[in-house]
C-alpha cells in the first residue's frame, strides 16, 4: 500500500457490448434478440477488477464521461466513499435507471478489485454477500439439529466473515 493505506486508481476502463441471444426472449410485454453488457474495468496496483451491468450503451458512456476522471487518482480501498462521490456526481441526473446501472457496474469492479487485492474470495470482501451467506450458515445449523436427512450438508468455515456483519454463530 502507499500513502498511508491509500492505493490510487490508475485507471478506468468502460466498454459496451452486444450480445445476440439464440433465440428472441420475451417477459410478456417485449420481445428482444439481443442484450447490452456494460463492462468496467478498474486498474490500481498492478491488479484489475471487473464489474459489469445489463444496460445500454448510454450507461457506458455515463461512466466514461462522469465517472472515469471523478475515480482516477482517488482510493481504490475506499469503496463507500466512491459510491457516495458517484451518487453526488449524479445528484442531478437523478438516482435510479441508468445511473443506478452505472454505479453498480463501477461498485462491482471496485469490489472485484478489493478482493484480489487482499488475496481473499470476492465473497469473503462484499457486506451483503458475507452476511447473507453467515446467516445462511446459521439457518443450516439450526435444520441440521432438527433434521437427521440433511445432515451430509457442509459449508465453507466462517473465517472470512466479519463480526462488523452479524456473522458470528449464534448460541445454541
Amino acid at each position: 500500500m502507499r500513502d498511508g493505506n491509500v492505493v490510487p486508481i490508475e485507471a478506468v476502463v468502460v466498454s459496451a457490448y452486444r450480445v445476440p441471444t439464440a433465440t428472441p426472449e420475451s417477459d410478456g410485454t417485449f420481445e428482444w434478440d439481443s442484450t447490452t453488457l456494460v463492462l468496467v474495468d478498474i486498474h490500481a496496483a498492478g491488479l484489475r477488477g471487473l464489474g459489469y451491468s445489463y444496460a445500454d450503451k448510454p450507461t457506458a458512456t455515463l461512466v466514461y464521461e462522469r465517472f472515469v476522471n471523478l475515480l482516477v487518482g482517488r482510493d481504490a480501498l475506499a469503496i463507500a466513499a466512491r459510491w457516495r462521490d458517484m451518487r453526488g456526481d449524479i445528484r442531478n441526473l437523478g438516482g435510479p435507471g441508468i445511473a443506478a446501472m452505472a454505479i453498480s457496474a463501477v461498485d462491482n469492479a471496485l469490489w472485484d478489485w478489493k478482493a484480489k487485492f487482499l488475496g481473499l474470495p470476492l465473497v469473503c470482501r462484499c457486506p451483503v454477500i458475507a452476511h447473507r451467506r453467515c446467516m445462511l450458515r446459521r439457518h443450516a445449523r439450526r435444520v441440521r439439529r432438527s433434521t437427521s436427512s440433511i445432515s451430509s450438508i457442509t459449508f465453507a468455515s466462517n473465517k472470512c466473515c466479519s463480526t462488523a456483519f452479524a456473522c458470528r454463530p449464534t448460541a445454541s
